[in-house]
């Protein structure tokens, strides 16, 4: 004892540490550095120990591992000799040896250093909030990114990494494109429980999806996705691993790989035995295989007995698996699942919303080689997919608004692109969603259009035959002698024309319990992301996508990219461009009028077309197909003829967009034989109009109106 001390004393009163110490300012960060240096040493629990013994009267040694035994090296510092403080300061902030901090610190992640704050360990990601636990997820890099290697050179694309979580949602900063990408991503996810025994019990996965986006066009690509296990960290220490992305839909291709980190945040926090965490694994594993395998044979039963019924329903379209993300076959009703969000206000707003995302035409309904059905995480994180995605996400917003929706899938029929005419009318497989009211009455939602009509009138909007109906938490299958929409009864508890199958069967494939999938309010770009990549809009830059914020703002800049390309166009074909600010202003009123009648009123037909006044030019569409009837039609005529000088003449033209990049929109118009028309208008005192209104819904989707008008006298 009394040789610990001299030790202690000699190594406090050196001459030469004194001198250290005049030379250096103690503050508050230092004093707690030299107490963690002193701490680990083990030289205090050593003194401590040892003083607990001589009470007892025990004057035998401890065993102190020799490992944790303070020994200084002759060249270098200790810490008692750069940070000097009484012994009595520092046993005050003795650690306890045994806790699952110090047993971990040898598995501890390679993040930035950490800083304890307010009892939470942080990473450079700030404190978090006390008594809660977190998962911190760290990305470092990519590897062996091959598809990106033809990319990389040229500077033009970026990557993304999108994560899902529960009801959160998050997505990194954009990084070049190379078959290494430097993510350097790191996020603190909360955890919904502190109870260890309740997190080992949540099935809910990291979801990850890499994407990679054009920089100036905006145009977005899947790379890969994956599904991240994240319970392993309860038991303790750092998880570090190199995970593989996959090919949506192909588990067998690679295309990258992931270094990924995980660790459960405050780190001297209680943890599992491995053990359990490994059981609850195991257990989960079997109770999945043994529920897929129960359902697999009574599907082939029920599949049997729907065929003995009537052999003709083998050529129905009746649907009872798919194909999700991971390549796995999922029962059609798991990938539906109520979702309600402040920013979906009504039925009429969520298959506005639906509608404006766009379709993805590499799938179809019905072809097993390319058909894969998405979550709505990666149909959000592109703002596209295909028509079965489009009808399963609008089914689950309309169940969250508690309507009773089911999504369909039948034939509908469609123009040929080689001619309009009905005789080149083509059915084919799609997929709508069906709502029945609480009378019996059936509705059809589009949910590409976001148009809707009465389920009776379906033959009549090109709906022809319905083989199937499903929500999240029934499956009914069409055994009426027809599969004609016409005459078909919606009554499906009525067993002539519908087979059901158990609603208990049905919710036991459901392992994961729903949660509320999160929706994001409205940015121009995709939310989460790092604008500081994002092209500004320029005369100079004409076809980048705008990234603003700001509502008008947005609308303005649109407006002037596009005048910029009109005058351009027109300079072109040696003519000149002016233009008139009033009736610019005017063009509003009818863009407004033109998304309330795509919002409130929803029927079938075209909205949008041209409209004339005046003299020489007439013709084109009437007034109701723009949405104008009523009063605020009354009234934009009205001020279309008072603005409108004597012997000139007045065209004008709307059109809708579901993309804000004013190089594609203005692509689209030139086009357009209508826009075109305008835009080579001769005469004389030619002057023209440009409005464009922009109608947030959430997420990255809006609807864009612009109205190109032009008043001029015929020559």
């Amino acid at each position: 004892m009394h040789e610990l001390q001299m030790r202690i004393r000699e190594q406090l009163s050196s001459e030469e540490i004194q001198n250290a110490i005049r030379s250096m300012t103690m503050g508050a960060r230092r004093e707690d550095d030299a107490k963690a240096l002193v701490q680990e040493s083990g030289l205090l629990d050593e003194l401590a120990a040892r003083l607990q013994a001589a009470e007892r009267g025990d004057r035998s040694r401890p065993r102190t591992p020799e490992a944790s035994v303070f020994r200084p090296s002759s060249n270098a510092q200790t810490p008692s000799q750069a940070y000097p403080m009484s012994a009595a300061a520092l046993a005050f902030n003795r650690p306890d040896t045994d806790s699952p901090r110090r047993r971990q610190q040898s598995g501890s992640l390679p993040l930035s250093p950490t800083k304890s704050l307010g009892g939470m360990s942080t990473g450079g990601m700030g404190s978090g909030k006390q008594g809660k636990r977190y998962l911190r997820l760290t990305i470092a890099r990519g590897l062996a990114f091959l598809g990106d290697a033809d990319v990389s050179e040229d500077g033009s694309h970026v990557l993304e990494i999108h994560v899902h979580f529960q009801d959160k949602r998050f997505s990194s900063a954009q990084v070049a494109s190379s078959t290494e990408p430097l993510f350097n991503f790191q996020r603190m996810v909360e955890l919904p429980s502190i109870d260890l025994s309740i997190l080992t019990q949540i099935p809910h996965k990291l979801n990850l999806l890499i994407t990679r986006t054009h920089y100036m066009t905006g145009s977005r690509s899947i790379v890969g996705s994956r599904s991240l296990e994240w319970r392993e960290i309860l038991a303790g220490g750092a998880v570090t691993k190199i995970v593989e992305v996959w090919e949506l839909g192909a588990p067998d291709v690679t295309v990258g790989l992931l270094e990924v980190s995980m660790e459960l945040v405050p780190r001297n926090s209680p943890c599992l035995a491995p053990e359990e965490v490994a059981f609850q694994f195991k257990k989960e594993s079997r109770q999945s295989e043994e529920a897929h395998r129960q359902f697999y044979v009574f599907a082939k039963q029920w599949w049997n007995d729907f065929l003995q019924i009537r052999p003709s329903n083998a050529d129905k379209l009746v649907k009872i698996f798919a194909e999700d993300e991971e390549g796995k076959k999922q029962p059609v009703t798991n990938f539906v699942s109520r979702i309600s969000s402040r920013y979906i206000e009504s039925p009429r707003h969520a298959a506005r919303f639906v509608s404006l995302l766009a379709v993805d035409k590499a799938q179809s309904v019905g072809n097993s080689r390319a058909e894969v059905w998405q979550s709505p995480h990666t149909i959000l994180t592109m703002s596209k997919t295909s028509i079965p995605g489009h009808a399963l996400l609008l089914t689950s917003l309309l169940l969250g608004l508690s309507l009773n929706a089911y999504t369909t899938l039948g034939t509908a029929v469609s123009s040929s692109k080689s001619s309009n005419s009905a005789s080149n009318l083509v059915e084919t497989a799609t997929a709508w969603v069906t709502t029945i009211s609480s009378s019996g009455e059936a509705e059809f939602w589009d949910p590409v259009t976001g148009n809707r009509c009465r389920a009776a009138d379906g033959q009549a909007f090109g709906f022809r035959s319905v083989g199937c109906l499903f929500n999240d938490e029934g499956f009914w299958a069409n055994i009426a002698l027809s599969d004609a929409v016409e005459g078909l009864s919606f009554v499906l508890s009525d067993i002539n024309w519908w087979k059901s199958m158990p609603r208990d069967a049905i919710l036991a494939m459901r392992r994961t319990p729903p949660i509320n999938f999160p929706i994001l309010p409205f940015h121009p770009t995709h939310p989460s992301r790092d604008n500081s990549n994002s092209a500004t809009v320029s005369s100079a830059t004409p076809a980048a996508p705008v990234a603003s914020p700001n509502i008008p703002a947005l609308e303005q800049e649109i407006e002037s990219v596009l005048r910029y390309q009109m005058a351009t166009f027109r300079e072109e074909h040696d003519l000149l461009s002016s233009w008139d600010e009033d009736l610019s202003h005017l063009l509003s009123q009818c863009l407004w009028s033109c998304e309330m009648g795509k919002l409130v009123r929803g029927g079938w037909g075209g909205v949008g077309g041209p409209t004339s006044s005046g003299g020489a030019g007439g013709g084109g569409s009437s007034s109701s197909n723009l949405g104008l009837e009523g009063p605020a039609g009354r009234e934009f005529q009205e001020g279309v003829k008072r603005s409108i000088p004597e012997g000139h003449t007045f065209k004008g033209f709307p059109c809708h967009f579901s993309t804000l990049n004013p190089g594609k929109i203005f692509q689209k118009m030139v086009r357009a034989p209508q826009c075109r028309e305008l835009l080579l208008v001769r005469g004389d005192s030619v002057r023209y109009g440009l409005r464009v209104r922009v109608f947030p819904v959430c997420e990255g989707c809006a609807g864009c109106w612009v109205m190109l008008a032009v008043r001029f006298k015929p020559i």
